[in-house]
């Protein structure tokens, strides 16, 4: 019971994580768009913006001109990159000090959001909410399972994936709803983020058919399991 909560809680987050970068991210009188920033649009602006900003000036200037807002969005930028990281090192499960660390990491790097709503003159919206939530879910559903994950090889890998995901209470009626979901919501932030940037919406959509695509396998999977039983 506890090991399919625990995976249950793993795929929910997932789902909430990647519908995060199709939904108002933050709002206030900081932004200044005609449409309030998505999830995608600000990992975006935080990932690249201390590149950009070294590049058009110096670091010294980065670290001095308002220190405490850019060092902010440097750290936040950089937790998308360290979760997806974290998540393949978990699943493979051969790196689990890795594993621990990076979610240490993460979450020593979330509360430098705080400062980026403040000096911007924002708020966080349902986006941060989920998106938060998500990273949680994922990163604690293993705390919920009395099974850790194991140290594997590729092949343990396809065999966890057809064995293990469908004990996890994952049957091929709920797989199909949630892929039609995901697709849903793929269709709904498409035509909410219209006119919009176009590389916040390929990421966010690249995120949205990954996960899509992992239903997809799972479901597959499912089928010739029900199939030989």
């Amino acid at each position: 019971m506890k090991e399919r909560f625990g995976r249950s809680a793993f795929w929910v987050g997932l789902f909430a994580y990647s519908t995060s970068f199709f939904i108002p991210f933050v709002g206030g009188t900081g932004v200044y768009t005609p449409k309030l920033p998505t999830g995608a649009d600000c990992a975006i602006d935080w990932f690249f913006f201390p590149w950009i900003y070294i590049h058009l000036h110096n670091l010294d200037k980065f670290l001095s001109d308002a220190p405490v807002g850019n060092v902010s969005v440097a750290l936040s930028g950089w937790i998308n990159p360290i979760f997806v990281l974290a998540v393949l090192c978990a699943v493979l499960g051969r790196t689990p000090l890795l594993t621990t660390i990076l979610r240490t990491v993460i979450f020593i790097f979330l509360p430098f959001c705080l400062p980026i709503f403040l000096v911007q003159h924002i708020y966080p919206r349902e986006g941060y909410v989920l998106w938060v939530t998500g990273m949680l879910l994922v990163l604690f559903s293993n705390k919920f399972s009395t099974v850790r994950f194991a140290p594997m090889d590729m092949k343990s890998v396809a065999s966890l994936l057809t064995e293990n995901s469908v004990q996890v209470n994952l049957s091929p009626k709920r797989l199909r709803i949630s892929i039609i979901v995901m697709l849903l919501l793929l269709l709904n932030g498409l035509w909410f983020t219209r006119g919009g940037p176009l590389l916040p919406r390929l990421i966010g959509a690249a995120i949205n058919l990954f996960i899509t695509a992992c239903f997809v396998f799972l479901l597959r999977k499912a089928k010739k399991i029900d199939s030989a039983r």
